[in-house]
């Protein structure tokens, strides 16, 4: 059985090559999760604006039922 062989420049070449091609996937990961990352907390940062939108109606309403009840 014979064995196909490479020259040592193809094997120096294939091998940064991989290794080129696993960086750049593991850099896209990194990026990737960085993103994921911030569109959640700019999600999370959304959500309590609109926690803090209903509070304020509901004080505001609440604050609005009190007063009309005081004066009668």
């Amino acid at each position: 059985m014979k064995r196909f062989s490479l020259g040592l420049r193809a094997e120096i070449m294939s091998s940064l090559s991989i290794l080129l091609i696993g960086a750049m996937i593991s850099i896209n990961i990194v990026a990737l999760e960085a993103t994921r990352r911030e569109l959640l907390e700019e999600k999370r940062a959304m959500g309590m604006a609109v926690i803090q939108k209903i509070q304020k109606m509901v004080d505001i309403r609440f604050r609005d039922k009190r007063r009309s009840s005081q004066k009668t």
